[in-house]
């Protein structure tokens, strides 16, 4: 009955209802087949289907090298086929940065996204860095930019802590640093609410090469508490809510140093370690360099990675100073020189109306 009724409509020249119909053919037989014992019969998809998603064409051609019917298509679906492989019934992508990128679908897209942006190791960066992360832990999937934007735009804590542009008034002077651990720059953050300890304040210091950050939470600022903070290597600590600050700063901290910095082209882990950290992501969905480790190989290639380190280093210094060259070229050109002089009337603000930093109380 079911091969009468395809027969019918295959010679069929008109369909009811105007709806286009794509017919594929397989090379082999569908259905008259018994179920073989734990395992499920892998049927062919007709038109719309709701569980396709963008790898079902590319993984139906490596398979049994089915194409669709247009011809400009199936080249498409072809030349971008060369690029994928599939090992135990995973398709991965053969990336320019890494070996293998694993592919996901919509699902699990947005779980890697979500525990990447605001997970436990989450820092909440913006669309590019995000992207970016994920795409050097080993995933891929065709709108990673696309994906990541929306997420970001539908942040709830990214749209309060939002920056606001000002015009400048000063042009800009950048420093330097010529290694690693050689100049930090350091900051006092508070106050904030008040945690375990009667603890309010938050010293924050910033290797200038690197970008390595530390942070030490104080119940006071004097000369002996950043004193003993600076003599005991800044041991670090922060956070997010209200007095729990305290317990979620390793996390912050974490997701700060395993997140690329911009004028490097490299994370803060990378330059002080050598080699990429391992993120909860990776566990929860594995990567391709979690499911190929081997301890002896990995000792081998960390006595290479620590060789060639200071190379790295040095060509993140000239990426760096690019990078700022750049940056302060572009500021500049925001900047609108302001100079009184003594007896000059000037409008002052004498208190603010709002809101006066990101960690501010809301």
């Amino acid at each position: 009955m079911m091969a009468d009724q395809l027969a019918k409509l295959a010679s069929s020249n008109q369909f009811d209802g105007g709806r286009r119909i794509t017919l594929l053919s397989t090379a082999k037989p569908i259905v008259g087949l018994e179920e073989e014992e734990g395992k499920e019969i892998k049927g062919v998809s007709v038109g719309d289907n709701l569980t396709s998603t963008w790898m079902t064409p590319i993984v139906q051609f490596l398979m049994e090298g089915i194409l669709l019917e247009d011809n400009k298509e199936a080249g498409k679906i072809k030349l971008r086929s060369a690029r994928f492989v599939l090992i135990e019934g995973n398709l991965y992508k053969r990336g320019f940065s890494s070996p293998l990128l694993k592919c996901l679908n919509p699902d699990k897209a947005e779980y890697v996204l979500c525990e990447v942006h605001e997970g436990s190791c989450g820092n909440h960066s913006g669309a590019r860095s995000l992207a970016r992360k994920v795409l050097r832990l080993g995933y891929y999937w065709p709108t990673m930019v696309k994906d990541a934007s929306s997420l970001v735009q539908k942040c709830s804590p990214c749209q309060r802590h939002t920056n606001y542009q000002h015009n400048p008034a000063v042009y800009m002077k950048t420093v330097e640093s010529p290694c690693p651990f050689d100049m930090w720059g350091m900051d006092i953050v508070g106050k904030l609410p008040r945690a375990a300890g009667q603890k309010e304040y938050l010293i924050v210091a910033v290797d200038y090469f690197t970008k390595w950050v530390e942070a030490e939470p104080l119940a006071k600022i004097g000369e002996k508490e950043v004193m003993k903070v600076i003599w005991q290597n800044i041991i670090c600590r922060f956070g997010d809510a209200k007095g729990n600050w305290v317990h979620e700063l390793p996390g912050v901290l974490w997701a700060y140093r395993t997140t690329p910095r911009e004028p490097m082209q490299e994370t803060p882990f990378n330059l002080i370690y050598g080699t990429e950290a391992v993120l909860p992501a990776e566990i929860g969905e594995e990567t391709w360099r979690i499911r190929s480790y081997n301890s002896q190989r990995n000792s081998e290639s960390r006595r290479e990675d620590l060789n060639l380190m200071e190379e790295k280093r040095e060509a993140a210094r000239r990426r760096v100073y690019i990078y700022k060259s750049k940056m302060a070229k572009a500021y500049d050109s925001r900047v609108r020189p302001r100079k009184f002089e003594v007896g000059d009337l000037v409008l002052r603000k004498t208190k603010n109306t709002g809101p006066v930093g990101k960690l501010d109380a809301k």
